[in-house]
């Protein structure tokens, strides 16, 4: 694997240091890979819980965070270890952050073929659950109004009807 990754690595001009350039960008890429392979993974046997935007979710926070980590690497090497850039370094560090995401959708699909059947019944269970709370803090609030219908009756009832206010003077 290394072999071919340093061959492309030639290709795209680095001539210096091309297994530390390779083994970080396999290492990142495999990362986002095996992070979208989790993320369906960790939904499916989860149990049932709510949707989450894409933003909001994890897998994406850490995406984000390899995304930062290759680009300050990237920015290391050309500036520390080298000190200059050329137009296909530019070239291949803008493929690499484009597989990244590209890499951890495809993992997350691929599991999510598998697993699809029991992540859409925690989907179900779900939103199941949501109605249940939802009439059960319907009944709440309707008891709740009830008694103080009922509470408010009772004490018209003691009063007799009458106030017992004074008149403002």
């Amino acid at each position: 694997m290394f072999v071919v990754a340093k061959q492309i690595l030639i290709l795209f001009g680095f001539t210096k240091h091309q297994m530390f350039i390779a083994t970080v960008c396999i290492l990142v890429l495999l990362g986002n890979f095996a992070g979208g392979l989790m993320r369906s993974i960790f939904v499916a046997y989860a149990g049932p819980r709510p949707t989450r935007k894409l933003t909001e979710s994890i897998a994406f926070r850490l995406a984000l965070v390899s995304e930062l980590a290759l680009i300050v690497f990237a920015l290391y090497y050309h500036g520390v270890l080298i000190s200059f850039v050329e137009a296909s370094h530019i070239i291949y560090w803008i493929f690499t952050l484009l597989s990244g995401p590209i890499l951890a959708f495809m993992g997350s699909q691929i599991t999510y073929m598998v697993l699809q059947k029991r992540i859409e019944s925690n989907k179900r269970a779900y939103r199941k659950w949501e109605k249940k709370m939802r009439a059960k803090r319907l009944a709440a609030r309707e008891s709740r109004i009830e008694s103080e219908r009922e509470a408010k009756q009772a004490d018209t009832r003691r009063t007799g009807g009458t106030q017992r206010f004074k008149p403002h003077s």
